[in-house]
């Protein structure tokens, strides 16, 4: 400490100067030593300084001034040890007296009160060779009166006691006046230095005793060392307060002794401590409390500028000295008066010299005053430390000796530091506050406080390994604890306790703000080398046995006893902790405990707030909560950094943190919430939270910020490799919600039951799961050997997610998710659930009903699977997701995915149902309302075996009743499949697997746009297998309908039904498409086995299927099996019903390969319709070959309404097309085709009026060998494309009427002809044909009569393509006498005639000339009117470059003498030009033009088409010149001349003949324009106006060149030309305005535009096929017309120019528009 002025020092000691007066002044200079002999040192009269003075006096300490070696303390009396005959006398050091344990009183706290001569008298007692003369420390009259206890020291050996008449204490200054000041000061210019050591006195205050107050200030050093009391106040003893300030070095307090209370001072009011620069207490020890300092009052240590120190102190109560059996008479002093407590402090060692001694029972200890509590410091009331850099308390301890015994209602040996009755405070340290190696006996190893604890404003404050064997191994308190304001660095380490709180107990609530960093590490609660005896999980807290005791007068009430309580490794509160503030850290690492909270156990709630890494690390307990255990809510709210609970443990719940029962953790605004690697012996291997865990964030906009677009997000949580040998690896709790967060991820945790990562528990009504609102949710690698990989709990919702990814994770059942009601997934934006695992069942989601809808992004669920090698008849279900109720997919707007999922018995000896590959949803699935592609790709369920008596079934889908509907977008089966090893279908006994795509009772597919079924596999029903799981009610059916498109294509079934198997198949308002699906056995596309309706409304297709194996029938009509479509029942018929009233149905190139042959549709089949409306048909290009269980043939109308008016046809011009179908055909309605080679064989066939029956080459109807059966057609429409021959081929195989053979004639085999027949020429050739260039008889029909039937033709008449406008002309005529195997057509030939005549004008060839004139003028008032005629010629010669857009139109409206033309062109110029001279300019430019020409209907039979393309280039010159007697008026002269060669091309089409004529040819042009113009008006000064008069000569001259017609009846033209020659004379006005730098020159015209000379252009023509010539006459445009012009020029700047021009020329019936446009560039 700096030398303080004199003006401070004396501010601070006047208070003390002046509380009574003046004090007398005593000036101390010299040093004063004793001998250490009682005896001389009783001698020496100037050693004590005392005080008589009522007012107290200053002592003025001058240079360095020692009191030492002084006792008044008896040498004891040396009795021969009784096992030692040899020893003689003691050696050395003091003990306690034997007579004075003798004293008996029943009064406590009484002063002794001798006369002078009863202490001679009893000083003669003990010394009987001594002086009378006694120093005055031994002269008072009374004793020091303050103290409660009484003092003892002890000896060695056997020597015994011997007691001071009067205990007197003050060796070195003493005052006995109450109100009397003693005030050491010194010179503020030379400050003296105290020193008081080895000072030994029996009474109070070895060194000083002071009845009044007792003050130090302005002092260099003050020391006191080694000094002894047998009473209270080992070094000083006051009964006033103590004002230690202003000492300028230190102060120090070192070896002192007491053996009552405060080793070092007593001090019975307030004791002050201030303005120091060092204070020290060490290795001061105290037989009952306070082993540095005692004090009644309250103590304040302040100001000190370096450190304080209380080091190696000790309260220390000692083992009671042994009694005598009967005591001496010389011995006794019965008028005295001794507390009870000084017979319980003697030393052990003390013997009396007169009488042998008895063991003692001990009292026991009923006041903490003397229960050996506060081993540096004691004080009844507060403690405050302030405003110091360094604070160390440091191996002090609190104990009693184990042979005494603490009343229970007393607290004891407890404050292993500092024990404060009151409430203890600690703030405004700039250095360090150590708390270390402290110890106490019991609770409270570094600080007791009854009252609350408050350590503020501390840069570093350091708890460490400091031991107690109660609670609080560092700090206990009964009140509240609070750490605030701590600059640095807040540290607990170390620290242990055998109760509770290894490092602090607080019975009131614990409150940690405003901190850097808070660090508890290694502390440590519990008896470690006894037996754990550990209270049951979720009881009531631990209350410390403790309870507040203010003062003995005020006992406290007893607590229940708790057996090995240990809560609390680092942290134990009764109340709450709240924790606010901190800025860098809160760590609890490596703390343990024996039962609960191995980091910090509270018992009611936990606040953090607005603080930075929240962390438990490393911490174990014995029951629950490893890292942390609340009894009470916890909430969490603004913590940054990581919130971390890594690597704690628990023998029972939450390895990171565990709750009491029904309490909840809530988390607000955490930047990341981590359970890392925890583990639990039971549930919540991160977190067990009985009751609600919400994590979320909420922002609130500052008042003068505007409300945000989206809500933002905020904070993680990470849970990741936890472990639960329970449930609950991560997490365990009743419910949990996250919210508003940036990700939540659940990574790698473990449990040996249920819920991998996290558990909650269902709730009626209520989800107890839900993520919402979050960036990014991961759930993966957990592992449950229970149910739930990831999450086990009743209900969940996901609900805005923009990334959820489920990976990885394994369980029994629900290896991803496992819910026992159910799972909402919504408004996901991306998502995942693959390669997840499960035992049985649900591999990646399992839960009741599931829903997933309003999903925008990209959602999968991939690779998961539930796979095992079965031992027992386990059932598998599931590989993606499992639904023991209903699966719905909703409102889906992303792309979505199930993929890759799988359920697989690897075994192949144990039969199981495996069924649902993608999904398992017990009672519905629903797809609907989606609007995007949803995809069912490569999923599968499977088994190792061979063959199986149970059901694999739905590779993709397994469901009672599955739903898609109402989506937008494409539904896609892709390569998914239902199998086993099987290589043959399966035999008597064992069960097929069925549907590869979809297994279930029911499936619908309606109003969707698009759905593929691709690349599926089952045994049966390669894409859809109906499976009976109803009893058959409802029955098993397929329903797809009001579809867009339905697509089945390479599908495949080893056995039955390449793309579909089913009871009931109903296809209807859909178009479909089957091509290339397979099967091994009967129907490829579809195999049916009660109904089947095919009605699309578009397109209905069954292509390339295919059936790749064939058994043996009985069947002699059946050569091949269903490759599209089988009817499969074995009692009764099938019923199909084809109806193309909205669509077609076709059956195209269906093969069985087996056999080679193509077939449509096969088995057991009733057709019950077959219609096709309007423009739609029904189409077999394969044969249909059916077969009944019918006994009789059934009824079949063909297009029975009267709306089926479209088509039926059987083809055969692909390959052999036999149809048979056993029944009574009736053709109502509409038009059969028996198309090329195609044969139909019907029961009976019977045509009704109106309809058409058209038959192709070689095509055959026949009746049936089932049933006798006639042929009746009235209206037949015969192919004659192929059925005429040519002279090349002769062989031509007309249509055939089939009446089979039998064993009995029957008359209802019979044909019948009547009506019309139709001849019919498709390809518009057949009478080209040179066959018919004579008479000729030409087979109309075959007749195959092997029934030798009746065969009728009667009122037939012929129709159709009778004859031809050119071709063979001639007649047919049906002959009468044809024989009975054929009927016969005779032909009767006229003439040939080889193009048909139409008239045709021919003028529109020669009217092109319109548009090539038209086309050469464009580009002639471009050239003008863009450079020539606005260029000034008094302008700077420059070089030019500019290009122009150019586009014109003609139009020429019809007249009496011509039709209307139409011609429009567009092109382009682009031109350089130079002034060599400023009055002259030269330029050529370059251009084409595209145009375009039409003529309208002409005589309603053509239309003529042409087009003229244009190359032209051009030169074009400006010059002035005047005429010689007119200088002032210039004359412009501007002249162009034009060269252009035209293409041109025309097509004139002929309608009523369908014949056209296309021609081409070309053009050459000229153009010649001279223009003269003279200013009438020149711009003036105040005006740019000028008036213009200009004429104009244009001449134009075309050739056409001569060409010939293609096509129809060709014509050839003679080249024409045409010349013209116009005037134009007219006048116009220009002006500029002008605006910064940008000029806009604007110029008007209008001319009189007359014809003068024109000739007529005229061409002629010869009709190559005739020879017939004529002439073509142009039309010519009227001589007399008017032109009007405007443009304008905007210079922008010195270099570029924008321009453009438009003229119109107007004359009766014509309109002629030109313009162009385009940049000048100035180089």
């Amino acid at each position: 400490m700096k030398w303080l002025p004199a003006t401070a020092v004396f501010a601070a000691v006047l208070p003390a100067l002046t509380a009574f007066g003046d004090p007398a002044s005593v000036e101390i200079s010299t040093s004063h030593t004793g001998s250490g002999d009682p005896t001389s040192d009783a001698a020496l009269t100037g050693f004590t300084q005392s005080s008589t003075e009522t007012d107290g006096t200053t002592y003025t300490i001058v240079g360095d001034i020692t009191f030492s070696t002084f006792t008044n303390i008896p040498v004891p009396v040396v009795t021969p040890d009784a096992n030692d005959s040899s020893s003689n006398s003691s050696k050395g050091g003091s003990s306690s007296s034997g007579a004075t344990s003798l004293i008996r009183s029943s009064n406590l706290h009484s002063d002794f009160d001798f006369t002078k001569d009863s202490v001679l008298d009893l000083y003669h007692l003990f010394f009987p060779s001594a002086s009378n003369t006694l120093n005055p420390a031994l002269l008072s009259s009374s004793s020091s009166g303050g103290s409660s206890s009484s003092s003892s020291s002890s000896s060695s050996g056997s020597a015994s006691a011997v007691v001071a008449a009067d205990p007197k204490g003050g060796a070195a200054f003493y005052s006995n006046e109450a109100n009397g000041t003693l005030t050491f000061t010194t010179d503020s210019g030379n400050p003296g230095s105290l020193t008081l050591q080895n000072l030994k006195m029996t009474g109070d205050g070895a060194a000083i005793y002071s009845k009044g107050p007792l003050v130090f200030t302005g002092l260099k050093n003050l020391t006191f060392t080694g000094n002894e009391s047998q009473k209270s106040g080992g070094a000083a003893y006051t009964e006033g307060a103590l004002t230690t300030q202003a000492i300028v070095e230190a102060v120090t307090f070192t070896g002192n002794t007491s053996a009552g209370q405060g080793g070092a001072i007593y001090v019975k009011e307030a004791t002050l401590f201030n303005a120091l620069d060092s204070l020290k207490f060490e290795k001061n020890t105290s037989g009952q409390a306070g082993g540095g300092i005692y004090t009644e009052s309250t103590l304040t240590i302040s100001n000190i500028t370096k450190s304080i120190e209380f080091i190696s102190n000790k309260a220390s109560v000692p083992a009671p000295a042994p009694e005598p059996t009967s005591p001496a008479p010389s011995s006794l002093i019965n008028s005295t008066t001794i507390d009870t407590s000084t017979l319980q402090t003697r030393a052990a060692s003390a013997t009396p010299a007169v009488a042998p001694v008895a063991a003692v029972t001990p009292t026991p200890i009923s006041t903490q005053e003397t229960a050996g509590n506060g081993g540096a410091i004691y004080a009844k009331q507060g403690i405050s430390i302030s405003t110091f850099k360094d604070l160390t308390f440091k191996s002090n301890s609190a104990s009693v000796d184990a042979t005494l015994t603490v009343d229970s209602s007393t607290i004891g040996e407890s404050g292993g530091a500092i024990f404060a009755a009151d409430s203890i405070q600690i703030q405004q340290c700039t250095g360090t506050t150590l708390f270390s190696g402290n110890t106490a006996n019991k609770s409270g190893g570094g600080i007791y406080a009854v009252g609350q604890v408050t350590l503020e404003d501390i840069a570093n404050l350091k708890m460490t390994n400091n031991t107690c064997k109660g609670e609080g191994g560092a700090i206990y308190t009964k009140k509240a604890l609070t750490i605030n304001n701590g600059a640095i660095l807040t540290t607990f380490s170390g620290n242990t306790s055998t109760d509770n709180g290894g490092a602090i107990f607080a019975v009131g609530g614990i409150t940690l703000s405003d901190l850097v960093e808070v660090r508890f590490s290694k502390n440590k609660t519990g008896n470690y080398s006894a037996p754990i005896t550990k209270a049951a999980s979720n009881t009531a807290p631990v209350v410390s046995s403790s309870t507040t005791a203010a003062s003995p007068a005020v006992p406290a009430a007893a607590a229940a006893p708790v057996t090995n309580a240990a809560k609390g490794g680092a942290l134990y509160s009764t109340e709450g902790l709240t924790v606010s503030g901190i800025t860098s850290i809160l760590s609890f690492e490596n703390n343990e405990c024996q039962n609960q909270g191995g980091g910090a156990y509270v018992t009611k709630t936990f606040q953090c707030s607005d603080s930075h890494r929240l962390q438990f690390t490393s911490n174990k307990a014995a029951d629950e909560g490893g890292g942390l255990y609340c009894g009470d809510d916890v909430t969490l709210t603004n913590l940054t950094g990581k919130t971390l609970f890594q690597e704690n443990s628990s023998e029972k719940h939450g390895g990171g943190l565990s709750l009491a029962s029904g309490k909840s953790l809530t988390m607000t605004s955490l930047e990341s919430f981590c359970l890392n690697a925890n583990t639990a012996k039971e549930n919540g291997g991160g977190a067990n939270v009985p009751e609600n865990i919400v994590l979320t964030f909420t922002y609130t906009p500052t008042p003068n910020e505007p409300a945000p677009v989206q809500q933002p997000v905020y904070g993680e949580a990470l849970v990741t490799g936890n472990t639960a040998t329970k449930s609950g690896g991560g997490i365990y709790t009743k419910n949990a919600a996250f919210s508003n967060l940036s990700s939540v991820t659940f990574d790698q945790n473990t449990s040996s039951e249920n819920g991998g990562a996290l558990l909650t528990q269902k709730a009626a009504d209520k989800t107890d799961c839900s993520f919402t609102y979050i960036t990014n949710v991961n759930i993966t690698n957990n592992t449950a050997t229970g149910n739930g990989g990831g999450i086990a709990g009743g209900k969940a919702h996901f609900d805005r997610i923009d990334n959820l990814t489920v990976q990885s994770n394994q369980a029994k059942k629900g290896g991803g998710v496992y819910l026992e009601d159910a799972l909402i997934l919504e408004k996901v934006i991306t998502g995942s659930v693959s390669q997840n695992t499960a035992t049985e069942s649900g591999g990646g989601i399992y839960a009741k009903d599931i829903q997933l809808q309003a999903l925008p992004g990209s959602f999968t669920i991939t690779d998961n699977k539930v796979e095992t090698s079965l031992t027992t008849s386990t059932n598998l279900y599931g590989g993606g997701i499992y639904s023991s109720g209903a699966v719905t997919l909703t409102n889906i707007s992303g792309t979505f995915g199930i993929t890759g999922n799988s359920v697989i018995n690897t075994a192949t000896s144990q039969d199981a149902d495996i069924q649902g590959g993608g999904i398992y949803a017990t009672t519905s699935l629903s797809i609907n309302q989606c609007n995007t592609p949803i995809l069912f790709s490569n999923n599968s369920a499977a088994t190792k075996k061979t063959s199986t008596t149970k059901q694999i079934a739905g590779g993709a889908i397994f469901s009672a009743a599955v739903t898609i509907e109402n989506n937008s977008q494409p539904i896609i089966f892709l390569n998914n499949s239902a199998k086993s090893e099987a290589t043959t279908a399966a035999t008597a006994g064992n069960k097929d697997s069925c549907g590869g795509a979809i297994a279930a009772n029911s499936v619908t597919l309606t109003n969707n746009p698009e759905i593929t079924f691709k690349g599926n596999y089952a045994e049966t029903g390669g894409a859809i297998g109906c499976i009976d799981l109803t009893n058959g009610s409802p029955p098993r059916k397929v329903s797809i309908a009001d579809n867009g498109s339905v697509l089945f294509q390479d599908n495949s079934a080893l056995n039955r039904g390449g793309a579909i198997y089913g009871e009931t198949i109903d296809i209807s308002r859909t178009g479909a498409t089957f091509i290339g699906n397979s099967s091994k056995h009967d129907g490829s596309a579809i195999c049916c086995s009660t109904a089947l309706t095919l009605a699309p409304n578009s397109q209905l297709i069954f292509e390339n299927n295919k059936v790749t194996e064939t058994t043996a029938t009985t069947k002699a009509s059946i050569n091949n099996l269903g490759a599209a479509i089988y009817g499969n029942n074995e009692t009764s018929d099938i019923t199909i019903s084809l109806s193309a009233e909205n669509g077609s149905i076709f059956f195209k190139n269906n093969l069985c390969t087996a056999t080679n042959k193509y077939c449509s549709i096969a088995g057991n089949v009733k057709f019950t319709a077959i219609e096709a409306s309007a423009g739609k048909a029904i189409s077999f290009y394969d044969a249909v070959n059916v077969s009944t269980k019918e006994t009789n043939a059934q009824e079949l109308k063909l297009n029975e309404k009267a709306t089926s008016t479209g088509t039926i046809l059987f083809s055969g011009e692909l390959h052999e097309n036999k149809s048979y179908i056993p029944q009574k055909v009736t053709f109502a309605h509409g038009n059969l085709i028996l198309g090329k080679n195609a044969e139909l064989s019907v029961v009976s066939f019977t045509q009704s009026p109106g309809t058409t029956i058209t038959m192709g080459p070689g095509s055959v109807l026949s009746n049936h060998s089932k049933e006798a059966g006639g042929i009746a057609i009235n209206n037949v429409i015969i192919d004659f494309s192929e059925i005429v021959p040519t002279k090349d081929n002769a062989t031509v195989a007309p249509p055939t009427l089939k009446l089979v053979s039998r064993t009995n004639a029957d008359s209802k085999d019979k044909i019948d002809i009547t009506g019309t027949v139709t001849l019919l020429d498709p390809n518009g050739n057949l009478y080209q044909n040179s066959y018919l260039g004579e008479d000729r008889d030409i087979t109309l029909f075959n007749i195959d009569n092997s029934a030798s039937g009746a065969v009728t033709a009667t009122n037939v008449t012929l129709q159709g393509n009778l004859g031809a406008k050119k071709g063979y002309l001639g007649t047919w005529n049906l002959d009468p006498n044809s024989s009975g195997s054929k009927i016969i057509l005779k032909w009767t030939f006229d003439k040939y005639l080889r193009w048909p005549y139409i008239p045709r004008d021919n003028h529109f060839y020669i009217n092109s000339i319109w548009g090539a004139q038209n086309s050469l003028v464009t580009v002639k008032q471009g050239i003008l009117g863009n450079m020539l005629n606005n260029a000034r010629f008094e302008d700077p010669a420059f070089n030019n470059f500019w290009a122009s857009a150019i586009g014109s139109f003609l139009r020429k409206e019809v007249s009496r003498n011509s039709d209307s033309f139409t011609y429009h062109g567009r092109g382009y110029t682009a031109a350089v030009d130079a002034k060599p001279r400023q009055e002259f300019i030269l330029g050529a430019a370059f251009s084409q033009v595209f145009g375009h020409a039409e003529s309208e209907y002409h005589l309603d039979n053509y239309k003529h088409k042409g087009s003229g393309h244009s190359t032209q280039a051009s030169l074009y010159a400006g010059n002035i010149f005047y005429f010689p007697a007119i200088r002032s008026r210039p004359i412009l002269f501007q002249g162009v001349a034009t060269y252009g060669y035209m293409q041109h091309d025309t097509t004139t089409y002929y309608p009523s003949i369908e014949e056209k004529n296309m021609a081409n040819w070309d053009s050459i042009a000229w153009l010649f324009d001279l223009r003269f113009s003279v200013d009438l008006k020149e711009p003036q000064p105040h005006s740019t106006a000028r008036l213009t008069f200009y004429t104009e000569a244009e001449y134009t001259r075309i050739r056409q060149e001569k060409f010939t017609e293609l096509d129809y009846d060709p014509r050839s033209f003679s080249a024409c030309s045409y010349g013209n020659l116009a005037i134009p004379t007219g006048f116009s006005v220009d002006g500029a305005l002008a605006w910064r730098e940008i000029i806009l020159y604007n110029k008007v015209s209008a001319a009189y535009l007359p014809v003068i000379l024109r000739n007529n252009p005229k061409a002629t023509y010869e009709v190559l096929s005739t020879k017939e010539k004529g002439n073509v006459v142009n039309v010519l445009p009227t001589r007399n017309a008017a032109r009007a012009e405007v443009s304008s020029q905007i210079y922008l700047g010195s270099y570029w120019t924008l321009y453009g021009t438009y003229t119109i020329d107007a004359s009766m019936n014509t309109l002629v528009q030109m313009a162009n446009g385009g940049i000048r560039f100035v180089f």
